[in-house]
């Protein structure tokens, strides 16, 4: 996907769905995939920087969630892929929910797991057993209306990288806490006409509001630098946030961060591994990652927030997925202009009812 622009009267937003030395350095091992022949698959679409080399894989990453939210890549082929996307693209598999067989795959010390190229992608029937990480149990994230819960996560990285916004100029991008008109909760309500509302801070129960450097704001450090693979980052920052939140309310090793959060936005400093993307997002998951300023733009906000809403970019993916262009200007909410109908869909679904 291109970045979108952004400019001061309109949005133009196309939803669719330094080596360090070597202690900084992390594999991701404390993330590995224990070896199973199932996995959830995953995926995390990117926002590629126009001008940026083109990203080694493309603009989606897949993989296995290992069943508390972390991400393992997975290696397949091109026809994997192809067939990957074809059941998507049917409706037949769902990004954080569905389950596929990757017999006789291999299991690396990064994370990342080689599906065996003589294995055709197929889906695992669901058992009887509930999964705890599993979006019709708990995290119902992508679909419904009503308040969602938001908190965004300023990274530190063991090197003292750190984006040099304060949180309470961050608060206000994301929420207009003080007076920014232009942001993610300002361009939901529009979007939704008024049925989804961002909430900055934990769920009912859960009021972080004791460990927030702004509202919404949570600074976290990291035990590894920035220098490494784009998924390590991403699962250490994960890990990081499940341990302060699990830590300030005195729950469980194993609680999920979907328990405090309905969704986690992240700010990296910068990319010095696996780059040219300003931005990502876990389809139809919780969590969202953006590098240096681009957390700031609102097109970009809700491009990702999309993608949590199991919306993906339609090259590639038709039928299921609709590319359409959603125009947000001060004067005009989104719901009078072009609205993506299957965005729509979810967010009214319970109004109609």
């Amino acid at each position: 996907m291109k970045l979108l622009q952004n400019s001061s009267r309109t949005v133009l937003l196309a939803l669719a769905a330094v080596v360090l030395a070597p202690s900084t350095r992390m594999t991701a091992t404390s993330f590995r995939a224990p070896a199973s022949e199932e996995c959830i698959i995953s995926a995390i679409a990117y926002l590629q920087i126009p001008g940026a080399p083109p990203m080694e894989n493309g603009d989606i990453d897949f993989g296995c969630d290992t069943g508390n939210g972390y991400f393992s890549p997975l290696h397949l082929t091109k026809g994997q892929v192809k067939s990957l996307k074809e059941l998507a693209g049917n409706g037949d598999i769902h990004f954080g929910l569905s389950k596929i067989n990757i017999h006789g795959a291999s299991f690396h010390d990064d994370g990342s797991i080689t599906m065996s190229p003589s294995q055709i992608i197929s889906i695992v029937e669901e058992g009887d057993e509930p999964n705890p990480f599993d979006r019709r149990n708990k995290r119902d994230l992508q679909t419904g209306t009503g308040n969602k819960h938001f908190l965004l996560f300023r990274v530190t990285d063991v090197n003292g990288l750190v984006i040099s916004d304060s949180p309470a100029v961050m608060s206000d991008k994301l929420y207009g806490t003080y007076g920014d008109r232009n942001n993610l909760k300002s361009q939901m309500a529009a979007c939704s006409v008024g049925k989804y509302t961002v909430v900055p801070g934990g769920k009912e129960g859960f009021d972080t509001s004791g460990i927030e450097s702004a509202p919404g704001v949570i600074d976290i450090r990291l035990d590894i630098s920035l220098d490494n693979l784009r998924s390590t980052v991403i699962n250490a920052a994960l890990a990081k946030a499940q341990e302060v939140l699990r830590n300030h309310f005195k729950m469980p090793v194993d609680t999920p961060l979907t328990t405090f959060v309905d969704h986690t936005l992240f700010s990296l400093k910068d990319c010095f591994q696996e780059c040219g993307w300003a931005a990502c997002a876990s389809v139809g998951s919780f969590y969202q990652f953006y590098v240096s300023g681009f957390y700031s733009f609102s097109g970009i906000q809700l491009h990702e927030h999309g993608h949590n809403m199991q919306v993906i970019d339609s090259k590639d993916w038709t039928p299921l997925f609709i590319h359409n262009i959603c125009v947000l200007t001060p004067s005009s909410p989104l719901y009078s202009l072009l609205i993506l109908e299957a965005l729509m869909a979810k967010l009214t679904r319970i109004t109609h009812a």
